[in-house]
C-alpha cells in the first residue's frame, strides 16, 4: 500500500465524517499540540500520552478502517465474525 492510497482512505473518511475532521483540525492547529507530543513521547505511560490518545486514536481508526487487511479492518472482520458465530 502506497502513502498515496493510505492519504486517499484519511480524505474519503474525513470527508463523510466531517464533523470528526472538524474536531481533528482544531487538535492539529492548538498552539499545545507539539509540546503534547513531545510531553506524551517523554513519559509514554503518563497522563498527558492517555489525554493524546484519546484525541488522536478515534481519528486514526477512521482512516483505517479504509485500508485493505490493516489492523483496524482485521479487528472489525473478528468483532463481525464473533457476532455471527453467536
Amino acid at each position: 500500500m502506497s502513502v498515496r492510497h493510505t492519504n486517499i482512505s484519511i480524505l474519503a473518511a474525513c470527508f463523510f465524517f466531517c464533523r470528526a475532521f472538524d474536531q481533528f483540525k482544531e487538535a492539529i492547529i492548538d498552539e499545545d499540540f507539539e509540546d503534547l507530543l513531545k510531553d506524551a513521547q517523554a513519559d509514554p505511560k503518563g497522563v498527558v500520552a492517555q489525554d493524546l490518545l484519546e484525541k488522536v486514536l478515534p481519528f486514526l481508526n477512521i482512516s483505517g478502517r479504509q485500508v485493505p487487511r490493516g489492523n483496524a479492518e482485521r479487528n472489525a472482520e473478528v468483532t463481525k465474525l464473533m457476532a455471527e458465530h453467536r
